[in-house]
């Protein structure tokens, strides 16, 4: 049974401002693997922006988002993390700037409120109310018996899988962080409401560097660049 762990306070994100991210040739491989699945990858992310990193299954979406934070080390090249007066993230500093959103979210046997704030962050209900607006989850909790203070069970088996992944998003928007990486965090909701959580989010793109791996194919209203993995020059 998954329970709320003590609150790390070292886990809960700075508001430092936008976060940018430069790989200068990195390559990739991993362990016994016959060969890198990322080899000499080079582009810019600039802080402050709205990206999306697209590609075909299995060509290293998730290694590149891992790379940024840290989860995976041993590449090759230059993988760096600016803020935008130009210093540069130690690697200590990175979960304090950073937050991780996934595809497959972990929810805790607590209340929503509880799941929200467990990483250390401070909030209030009118604050909660606006992120749950942004990732268009305010009507889902509200609609809940004892709303904030429902309990979503062991990984949160009494949600669908969109409801569980846009609770998630919430928390990690919550944590206010420089950079906030999404590995297809809202892959299970509709194409309407997925839309809808991606024009919010481009409102947040002031305070914080957003990256978003999505199968989907990118609007060009929302995102200020388009990564792909397959040619990663290429631009909106």
């Amino acid at each position: 049974e998954a329970r709320i762990p003590a609150r790390p306070q070292a886990c809960a994100a700075s508001v430092t401002g936008p976060i940018g991210v430069a790989f200068d040739e990195v390559s990739f491989r991993y362990h016994r693997a016959a060969e890198p699945i990322i080899r000499g990858l080079s582009f810019e992310i600039e802080p402050g922006s709205f990206n999306a990193l697209v590609g075909p299954t299995g060509i290293g979406k998730t290694t590149v988002l891992d790379l940024v934070a840290g989860i995976l080390q041993s590449a090759t090249g230059i993988i760096r993390l600016d803020r935008r007066d130009g210093e540069t993230v130690g690697a200590a500093e990175i979960p304090s700037v950073l937050s991780y959103a996934t595809q497959e979210p972990v929810l805790f046997d607590a209340t929503v409120r509880e799941n929200l704030l467990w990483n250390g962050t401070e909030a209030d209900k009118e604050l909660i109310g606006d992120v749950l607006d942004i990732v268009a989850a305010r009507e889902l909790v509200e609609n809940l018996p004892q709303g904030l203070d429902t309990r979503v069970g062991d990984m949160g088996l009494t949600l669908s899988g969109g409801e569980r992944q846009r609770l998630f998003l919430a928390a990690m928007v919550l944590r206010q962080p420089g950079l906030l990486i999404m590995d297809e965090a809202v892959s299970a909701v509709d194409l309407k409401t997925e839309a809808r959580i991606f024009a919010s989010l481009r409102r947040l793109a002031h305070k914080m560097t957003i990256v978003a791996v999505t199968h989907r194919e990118p609007d060009p209203a929302i995102f200020d660049r388009v990564i792909d993995l397959g040619n990663p020059v290429s631009k909106l």
